[in-house]
Protein backbone atom coordinates (compact mmCIF):
# COMPACT_ATOMS: atom_id res chain seq x y z
CA UNK A 1 0.00 0.00 0.00
CA UNK A 2 1.23 3.22 -0.66
CA UNK A 3 -0.08 5.17 2.47
CA UNK A 4 2.39 2.83 4.34
CA UNK A 5 5.41 4.44 2.62
CA UNK A 6 4.92 7.45 3.96
CA UNK A 7 4.19 6.80 7.24
CA UNK A 8 7.65 6.90 9.27
CA UNK A 9 8.04 10.43 8.02
CA UNK A 10 4.31 11.19 9.04
CA UNK A 11 5.29 9.65 12.47
CA UNK A 12 8.57 11.85 12.87
CA UNK A 13 7.02 14.91 12.19
CA UNK A 14 4.34 14.59 14.73
CA UNK A 15 6.95 13.82 17.14
CA UNK A 16 9.20 16.67 16.13
CA UNK A 17 5.98 18.94 16.34
CA UNK A 18 5.26 18.08 19.61
CA UNK A 19 8.72 18.59 20.85
CA UNK A 20 8.43 22.14 19.20
CA UNK A 21 5.35 22.62 21.30
CA UNK A 22 7.64 22.07 24.65
CA UNK A 23 10.07 24.23 23.27
CA UNK A 24 7.81 26.94 23.30
CA UNK A 25 6.31 26.27 26.60
CA UNK A 26 9.81 26.51 27.85
CA UNK A 27 11.30 29.18 25.98
CA UNK A 28 8.22 31.15 26.12
CA UNK A 29 9.30 33.63 29.21
CA UNK A 30 12.15 34.65 27.41
CA UNK A 31 10.78 34.85 23.83
CA UNK A 32 7.74 36.70 25.23
CA UNK A 33 10.35 39.47 26.61
CA UNK A 34 12.98 39.53 24.17
CA UNK A 35 9.54 40.35 20.90
CA UNK A 36 8.27 42.69 23.65
CA UNK A 37 10.93 44.68 23.43
CA UNK A 38 11.54 44.55 20.13
CA UNK A 39 7.85 44.47 18.62
CA UNK A 40 5.87 46.14 21.82
CA UNK A 41 2.19 45.47 21.30
CA UNK A 42 2.84 42.80 18.33
CA UNK A 43 4.56 40.69 20.43
CA UNK A 44 1.50 37.77 20.27
CA UNK A 45 1.01 38.09 16.58
CA UNK A 46 4.71 37.85 15.74
CA UNK A 47 5.04 35.08 17.90
CA UNK A 48 2.43 33.23 16.15
CA UNK A 49 4.18 33.94 12.65
CA UNK A 50 7.33 32.53 14.50
CA UNK A 51 5.96 29.42 15.36
CA UNK A 52 3.95 28.91 12.13
CA UNK A 53 6.85 29.03 10.01
CA UNK A 54 9.22 26.46 12.00
CA UNK A 55 5.80 24.26 12.20
CA UNK A 56 5.25 24.78 8.31
CA UNK A 57 8.77 23.82 7.99
CA UNK A 58 9.07 20.60 9.87
CA UNK A 59 5.53 19.78 8.04
CA UNK A 60 7.59 20.65 4.32
CA UNK A 61 10.89 18.72 5.80
CA UNK A 62 8.41 15.39 5.95
CA UNK A 63 7.23 16.02 2.64
CA UNK A 64 10.53 15.93 1.72
CA UNK A 65 11.66 12.62 3.37
CA UNK A 66 8.48 10.86 2.30
CA UNK A 67 9.38 10.60 -1.34
CA UNK A 68 12.77 10.46 -0.69
CA UNK A 69 12.70 7.63 1.09
CA UNK A 70 10.61 5.78 -1.03
CA UNK A 71 13.01 6.93 -4.25
CA UNK A 72 15.72 5.51 -2.27
CA UNK A 73 13.66 1.84 -2.14
CA UNK A 74 14.26 0.68 -6.00
CA UNK A 75 17.52 3.19 -7.09
CA UNK A 76 16.26 4.38 -9.88
CA UNK A 77 15.33 7.85 -9.18
CA UNK A 78 18.25 8.21 -7.25
CA UNK A 79 20.66 6.69 -10.11
CA UNK A 80 18.93 9.18 -12.11
CA UNK A 81 19.74 12.27 -9.76
CA UNK A 82 23.39 11.13 -9.76
CA UNK A 83 23.39 11.06 -13.64
CA UNK A 84 22.37 14.74 -13.79
CA UNK A 85 25.00 15.56 -11.25
CA UNK A 86 27.71 13.96 -12.79
CA UNK A 87 27.16 15.98 -16.16
CA UNK A 88 25.81 19.73 -15.80
CA UNK A 89 23.68 21.50 -18.16
CA UNK A 90 25.27 22.89 -21.10
CA UNK A 91 23.14 26.68 -20.00
CA UNK A 92 24.92 26.24 -17.13
CA UNK A 93 28.42 25.90 -18.81
CA UNK A 94 28.05 28.76 -21.16
CA UNK A 95 26.31 31.10 -18.55
CA UNK A 96 29.85 30.42 -16.67
CA UNK A 97 32.16 31.00 -19.70
CA UNK A 98 29.76 34.30 -20.01
CA UNK A 99 30.43 35.43 -17.12
CA UNK A 100 34.37 35.01 -17.14
CA UNK A 101 34.29 36.83 -20.94
CA UNK A 102 32.21 39.96 -19.01
CA UNK A 103 34.31 40.07 -15.79
CA UNK A 104 36.14 43.03 -14.94
CA UNK A 105 39.00 41.12 -13.77
CA UNK A 106 39.89 38.71 -17.28
CA UNK A 107 42.82 40.92 -17.89
CA UNK A 108 44.56 40.44 -14.60
CA UNK A 109 47.15 38.11 -13.72
CA UNK A 110 47.78 36.40 -10.43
Amino acid sequence: MPALKIVPAAILVGLILEVLKYVNVLTWPWLRAKLQREYGPFVYSVSIVLWSFLAAMVVLAGAEWSPARRAGSDGAPTRQLEARLQSPPASIDSGLKALNYISPLRGLKR
